[in-house]
């Protein structure tokens, strides 16, 4: 079997869409949503929407 051209593991993630998901969460979240409400509406966990907003801060910071 030729796995020339394969790629394996996740695909990669375009920060573009992360960064509108968490816009839409953050909007949820200031009318009142749960952190697991918000997350459920962008197809996220609610430990997936606190990993991005982790790593968003931590790029913020540098």
């Amino acid at each position: 079997m030729d796995t020339a051209g394969t790629r394996f593991g996740r695909p990669v993630v375009d920060p573009t869409v992360i960064a509108d998901k968490l816009g839409i969460v953050n909007a949820a979240r200031k009318r009142g949503r749960t952190a697991a409400e918000a997350a459920h509406l962008v197809g996220w966990s609610r430990a997936t929407l606190y990993r991005h907003q982790h790593a968003l801060a931590a790029r913020e910071g540098q």
